[in-house]
């Protein structure tokens, strides 16, 4: 994947597949990408694909890391608000994607509301950690536990459960969810500016740009 970065440095669905891309339709590009795009929708059972559209269903996996290559507006790479897990470099969404969705932001930095999609966001944790880790939670009852005990508070609490003392830390790391995991998720600062301390005078460096209005 780290290869496939450093040949690939456009945010290709943006740039190839849509009309006011720089290189619509271009042949060689074309060329590249396509039976890159066939092979990424080949393991996900989904054969003969030339768009990223129908593929949206695969995005979240990770082993779907291609077709975030490939596809990363229509996989979330260029939206700040998609799910976290995964939307990283080391698994796809490669830097050109990850920032058009920091412009979208436009620098306005609020945290989300705590509703329906931000409960969605932490009950797909356990999956997309089970399948970082390459095994199950439940082998684990004493971790699990853990585990869901903290889910249970964030979902509860909303952004503002990661400026908790308790809560801010990613379960059993010393990394914060603010300022995120290269090898598995995106920074929260993107959904949780005001509560990841990023409206201050001295922000964290993985912090979006702020106006002061927000």
């Amino acid at each position: 994947m780290e290869q496939e970065r450093m040949d690939f440095t456009l945010c290709m669905e943006t740039e190839m597949f849509h009309p006011s891309g720089s290189y619509y339709q271009d042949p060689v590009l074309t060329a590249l990408v396509i039976p890159r795009l066939r092979t990424a929708a080949a393991l996900g059972g989904i054969f003969d694909a030339e768009s990223c559209e129908p593929l949206r269903g695969l995005c979240e996996g990770k082993d779907a890391r291609q077709l975030r290559l490939i596809c990363g507006d229509t996989c979330g790479c260029t939206d700040p608000l998609a799910f976290n897990w995964f939307r990283v470099p080391a698994y796809g969404c490669n830097d050109a994607c990850l920032q058009i969705g920091l412009q979208k932001l436009n620098g306005q930095c609020q945290d989300v509301p705590n509703d329906e999609n931000w409960h969605q966001l932490w009950d797909a944790y356990i999956p997309a950690v089970n399948a970082f880790i390459g095994g199950q939670l439940a082998e684990s009852e004493a971790l699990l536990e853990q585990v869901m005990q903290a889910l249970s508070a964030i979902k509860q609490m909303g952004c503002s459960a990661l400026a908790h003392p308790q809560l801010g830390m990613e379960i059993g790391s010393t990394r914060t969810w603010c300022e995120g995991n290269p090898t598995f998720f995106k920074s929260f600062a993107w959904k949780c500016p005001v509560s990841c301390g990023c409206t201050g005078p001295n922000p964290p460096s993985y912090c979006p740009s702020c106006s002061t209005s927000a």
